[in-house]
């Protein structure tokens, strides 16, 4: 996924490729609890009859263990990361489906069930399938209007916020959603060849999509990310601050 992880500072703790593993994330959560826990992959529901098994996929070892089977489960969560989430803002959940799952009484056994009960304070999770691309311009948007890295005003639910002014969590998704759903096709081929370092007609060809009539008849060309399958995915839970 194309993500501007410059946002998050150089202090941030990058596990990629490889190093994208169960034992390095439960590590890296253990040794220095983080401000923000940024999960950008694959996610998966339990089922009805292992509602637990609600996922992320990590990096697939070569030999899977019980310690690193590719993925951490909501029933890892609970059970090995205790309060270490405690003093972490946020985090984001960026892949498919990761505010679902399966219904218990009034509780759902999805992931952020598991976040919060680590002290989490504010989970951004999705609600269906996600694009690659339209995830990665949202995020980057969000995390640049939470952290003030604008340069630009930034205009949500009637408040005006001046060039490098941090929104509140909320308002900064609210924008970002706003902002992504306004993109002709020439400002995202722009945006995302920047992002990627293709040219125009690579960045254009990435958020194509196929295989979805009814998606494709209304999306326009003009603004292909205006339809609310792109941009209302992500709901935010917990503090709004």
């Amino acid at each position: 996924m194309l993500f501007r992880s410059n946002l998050l500072g150089a202090d941030a703790n990058l596990l990629l490729g490889a190093d994208a593993t169960a034992p390095k994330l439960n590590e890296a959560i253990e040794s220095n609890p983080p401000r923000v826990l940024h999960l950008a992959t694959h996610g998966l529901m339990g089922s009805s009859e292992r509602p637990l098994l609600a996922s992320l996929a990590l990096t697939t070892p070569a030999e899977p263990t019980l310690g690193d089977t590719g993925f951490v489960t909501l029933e890892d969560i609970l059970s090995t990361w205790g309060a270490r989430l405690k003093g972490t803002e946020l985090v984001v959940l960026s892949a498919c489906d990761t505010a679902r799952g399966v219904q218990q009484g009034d509780t759902s056994m999805a992931l952020p069930l598991g976040l919060f009960v680590c002290g989490a304070e504010t989970v951004i999770a999705s609600q269906w399938k996600v694009d690659d691309t339209a995830t990665a311009l949202l995020m980057s948007r969000f995390y640049a209007n939470w952290l003030g890295k604008t340069d630009s005003e930034r205009v949500i639910d009637g408040i005006t916020y001046a060039p490098g002014q941090s929104l509140s969590k909320l308002a900064a998704l609210r924008e970002a959603q706003a902002w992504l759903r306004g993109l002709n096709s020439e400002q995202v081929a722009t945006i995302t060849a920047a992002m990627s370092g293709t040219d125009g007609v690579t960045a254009v060809a990435q958020f194509t999509r196929g295989g979805d009539d009814e998606l494709a008849d209304a999306t326009s060309s003009d603004f292909p990310f205006a339809h609310p399958f792109y941009w209302s995915a992500f709901v935010l839970y917990g503090s709004p601050e």
